[in-house]
């Protein structure tokens, strides 16, 4: 019975009365599974499914020249998949002498396996195939040599096979010690680990047997050993022997389903369950051993492979993926062990024991084998001793980081110590000196607040286990592997033993690389009342928690406030800093020359203590007589002008040992006169601002330092230092007499002190560029050499006593005065219209013109141009003009009288078509049609300016181009044919770079 579910054998007739019983739910047939070597390397992960997973096999790591050795009932070395071939030797010994004497003795004084349970175990570790199977292949297929030691017999009762411990030691010794007796002789090397795949249950804890295995482990380096847990489970009382080995790897047995898919996985309920009869955690480990297709010793008249289940076949799993192991590396018996454990899997949902308070399970030991995390991690190992508790050297400390990896990982991180129990080797024979086992623990912390994670304190057993919490994420920890012993019962000083980790973990010692950080007057005087501040900087590779400070003082000296001893909480690692405390402390009544305040420091972090460590504050306590430094005094800002009415100026940053220091800004005179002046009194800040000043006059001021001794010591005053306040600016500029080409102008405020130092006045033309100089006066300037009715800009500076300058005044704009135009050109250009062209007789092109025809009492009005066309006027009639100009400040010229012109003669028709030139779009050349298709008053016959732009250049030719060959009323048709040609494109030519027209109109 298991659980809610009834196993019985039925005859078929009877299934469908057993489902019509009350309560039963489902009635289903029991199926037999196979498990094939074919499977078993991707289930015990030494060859991963998953071909992202790069395993032992994928990295050619197949038991190279790693050696192991069998202990059954002998091999049949003539099997097809296990026989002498270039790449491997088989090496074996038999002794039988106590079975010899065994009534049911019915096997061969031979190496040859007569029962065929060895030829299955051999065959896990190293079956190469054959022909028929040649995918059957062992966990270590590349050994190059399988040693056979036959102590195992076939029972003629029993049909099993059975074997006498004496049989066992025998050849134990002769393969580890005498190794010329491994047919055929010429072994000449070390077997590299062992398998036993026989035992019985035993009520005691500690077995012969057991010891046996403890002193060949414990004597002979390198020699790791897997054995069988048994099959008496799930519910025997008694565990196996010799299983209950310490020093041994004892393997449990579960199914793979037959699949390489782990998650199909399930424990084989009949494998031997722990603990020992003392609680032992026993079996270490479970590996396939359920249906195990193997080779068959009679596989002459049956097939190559036959299918074996138990424990038996566990255990040489393990082996074979030690091998494998060993050719990558490992091969230290205890580093291997503990590599196995650490990576065994707990959380395959078949077998799932994440759950289980300490991570091991009576059936599965510490969980399901998985070669690639044991090869994955193959260097995450530390080889280590500690001494017994209570003395230098009892533990270690090792940091890294872990995390719940989940389901879809490997579940949680953890370590595993192993450590082996002595015991003297003896000749063939259990060993009669053995020791208890030394008492080793584990602890791990998180590291930034030393909480306890997990422990692993359980006495009789000699692998420890600690692991991160359910769903926890990436936490830097800190393992503590220490001895519980205080004395080792083998005597030695020290205790090795293997840690086996994640990755990334290293050694590092207990925090001891401090800095003391303190500030503190380095003299005090008698009977004063000063702060000492003191602080821890962690060096150390980790953080230190409980950190303790104990302040102690020499007789005469009193703590005021703060407390003597107190816990300043933790420090990180690599620079973390504790908590500030601060002592108030007062000196002794009297001067007593060099004393030491001392702080001592412990701390116990880890379940380890350090301390104390003593940090010396060395002063003096002494009377003060010594001024602060620098004396005499001194600015760092000497005084400048910080305004019209105020001085700024700092002093230099003086020391002393009795701060804080005070400063004194001290003024001395106005050599100036000016009214004002004062002393900042004495103050903590170096700067001060003398206020309430006069404008531009000069202010001298000395700094000193005391210090805050009880009689305070002054400075030396600095030297005297003196500054002008700022000068006012100027509020504009004024102007005077304006010629045209001067202009004269003055400040219109005269600034204060002017005749003082370096004061002065200076006048500037900005937009000419040019300046009167500095003068202690405000006499009038006069800026010369400009240009007839042009603007210029003004403004007025002004400077003090330093001869800081002030910015400009407000500008201000005036225009010299224009010159009277002169008469340039009158012209007649129809009997209607004159032209007036003016000579601006040097002025700029900023004046202004009003022009008249006084005879027709017509005016241009004011415009900014020299030139006007007076129109509408009587033909053959003479016209009297004159003009003036004036400036940007509206100031006028006199009126010069420019002569007079008359207009052409009336009906003139210079061209004879019949057009009056006043009306004549085209005066020069006739067109009587007075055709003007743009209508800009230039007839279509003068007009080959088709842009409009005033000009006749490449682009009109471009348009008449365009144009070329269309007929209609275009513009680019001159010679109105109503077609653009070549007689339009040799017109254009004669106008090429000339302006259309002329004409008549006014276009």
């Amino acid at each position: 019975i298991a659980g809610n579910m009834v196993i019985a054998t039925v005859p078929a007739s009877s299934v469908a009365a057993l489902g019509d019983i009350p309560g039963v739910l489902r009635v289903v047939e029991d199926s037999r599974l196979e498990s094939q070597l074919t499977t078993a390397p991707a289930s015990t992960m030494v060859d991963p499914a998953d071909p992202v997973l790069v395993g032992l096999w994928d990295a050619n790591q197949t038991g190279g020249a790693y050696d192991p050795a069998i202990i059954d009932s002998g091999v049949d070395q003539d099997h097809p998949g296990m026989a002498d071939i270039p790449s491997r030797t088989n090496y074996c010994s038999w002794y039988l002498v106590a079975a010899s004497s065994d009534p049911d003795f019915n096997d061969s004084y031979s190496c040859d396996d007569e029962q065929s349970h060895g030829t299955h175990v051999a065959g896990i570790v190293g079956s190469y195939g054959t022909p028929s199977y040649p995918n059957h292949l062992g966990m270590a297929y590349g050994v190059e040599k399988m040693v056979n030691l036959k102590a195992g017999w076939l029972n003629s009762s029993t049909g099993g096979a059975s074997m006498y411990w004496s049989d066992k030691y025998n050849l134990v010794d002769r393969a580890l010690y005498n190794v010329s007796q491994l047919n055929p002789g010429t072994f000449a090397d070390d077997v590299d680990g062992m398998n036993l795949s026989f035992g019985g249950d035993t009520s005691l804890d500690d077995t012969d047997g057991g010891r046996f295995w403890d002193s060949v482990i414990s004597t002979y380096s390198d020699l790791p050993v897997t054995i069988a847990a048994g099959n008496s489970g799930p519910n025997n009382v008694n565990f196996s022997d010799p299983a209950v080995s310490y020093n041994a790897i004892t393997v449990a047995n579960y199914s793979d389903a037959g699949t390489t898919n782990r998650n199909d996985d399930f424990l084989n309920s009949s494998s031997t369950v722990g603990p020992t009869a003392d609680g032992r955690r026993k079996p270490d480990i479970a590996a396939p051993g359920t249906s195990i297709s193997a080779p068959n010793a009679f596989w002459e008249t049956q097939p190559d492979y036959v299918n074996k289940s138990g424990t038996s076949m566990a255990a040489p799993m393990v082996l074979g993926v030690i091998m494998d192991l060993a050719d990558a590396g490992v091969f230290d018996e205890l580093a291997v062990k503990a590599l196995l454990i650490n990576t065994a899997q707990k959380n395959l949902p078949g077998m799932n024991i994440e759950n289980d308070s300490d991570g091991w399970d009576p059936a599965l030991g510490w969980g399901a084998m998985n070669a690639f995390a044991a090869y994955f991690h193959r260097f995450d190992v530390f080889q280590d001793a500690v001494a017994p508790r209570g003395t230098a050297g009892d533990y270690q400390l090792y940091k890294g980081t872990m995390r719940d990896e989940g389901a879809a990982g490997e579940g949680r991180d953890r370590a595993t110590m192993v450590w082996n129990r002595v015991a003297t080797y003896e000749t063939a024979a259990p060993p009669s000196t053995y020791y208890s086992l030394p008492d080793l623990n584990l602890r791990l912390y998180q590291e930034s607040n030393e909480a306890l994670i997990d422990t692993d304190f359980e006495g009789p057993s000699n692998v420890q286990q600690v692991r991160i919490g359910a769903g926890a994420s990436a936490t830097d920890v800190v393992i503590n592997a220490y001895a519980w012993s205080m004395l080792y019962a083998h005597g030695g000083a020290t205790q090795p033993y293997v840690l086996a980790t994640e990755e990334g973990f290293t050694r590092v010692d207990l925090p001891s690389q401090f800095q003391g950080v303190a500030i503190w007057p380095s003299s005090v005087e008698p009977n004063e009342v000063f702060d000492v501040t003191f602080w821890l900087r962690n060096d150390s590779e980790i953080a230190s928690h409980n950190n303790v400070f104990n302040l102690e003082l020499q007789p005469g000296w009193a703590l005021i406030s703060g407390i003597d001893t107190q816990d300043v909480g933790s420090a990180a690692g690599n620079g973390g800093v504790t908590s500030q405390v601060v002592y108030t402390l007062r000196a002794p009544n009297s001067e007593a020359g060099a004393q030491v305040i001392t702080v001592k420091h412990s701390h116990e972090s880890y379940n380890e203590p350090y301390g104390d460590f003593n940090w010396n504050i060395n002063l003096t306590v002494e009377t003060d007589n010594t001024p602060p430094n620098p004396s005499p005094m001194s600015f760092s800002t000497l005084p400048f002008n910080a305004s019209t009415s105020s001085m700024a100026m700092t002093a230099s940053f003086a020391s002393d040992i009795h701060g804080p220091v005070e400063y004194y800004l001290d003024y001395t005179s106005s050599p100036s006169g000016g009214l004002g002046g004062s002393d900042s009194g004495w103050q903590s800040s170096r700067s001060f601002t003398d206020t309430g000043l006069q404008t531009n006059d000069e202010y001298c001021y000395r700094a000193w330092a005391r210090d805050n001794a009880s009689s305070p010591n002054t400075t030396s005053p600095s030297a005297i230092a003196c500054s002008y306040t700022s000068q006012a600016t100027p509020t504009g500029v004024i102007f005077g007499a304006v010629t045209t080409t001067s202009i004269e102008v003055a400040s219109g405020s005269t600034p204060f002190n002017l005749t003082l130092g370096a004061s002065g006045l200076r006048l500037r033309n900005v937009t000419a560029a040019t300046a009167s100089g500095w003068q202690q006066n405000n006499s009038p300037w006069v800026s010369s050499a400009l240009t007839p009715a042009s603007g210029y800009s003004f403004v007025a500076q002004a400077r003090n006593g330093d001869g800081d300058i002030t910015p400009d005044s407000p500008a201000s704009l005036r225009y010299t005065l224009a010159n009277p135009p002169a008469a340039n050109s009158l012209t007649a250009v129809s009997d209607s219209q004159i032209d007036v062209e003016l000579h601006p007789n040097g002025n700029s092109d900023q004046a202004e013109y009003f022009i008249q025809n006084t005879t027709a009492g017509t005016d241009s009005g004011w415009i900014n141009s020299t030139s006007w066309s007076s129109a509408g006027l009587s033909c053959e009639t003479s016209y009297n003009f004159q003009a003036k100009a004036r400036n940007g400040d509206a100031i006028e010229t006199i009126i010069v009288g420019l002569g007079s012109q008359s207009t052409n003669a009336c009906g003139a028709d210079t061209d004879g078509d019949g057009v009056p030139d006043a009306s004549d779009n085209c005066t020069l050349v006739s067109n009587i049609d007075q055709r003007d298709t743009n209508g800009d008053g230039y007839g279509n016959i003068c007009d080959p300016d088709l842009d409009n732009n005033n000009i006749v250049n490449s682009f009109d030719l471009t348009l008449l181009r365009n144009d070329f060959g269309s007929g209609g009323d275009l513009d680019s048709d001159l010679d109105g044919n109503g077609i653009v040609n070549t007689f339009d494109l040799t017109t254009m030519r004669s106008y090429f770079g000339s302006p259309p027209g002329p004409s008549g109109l006014a276009p």
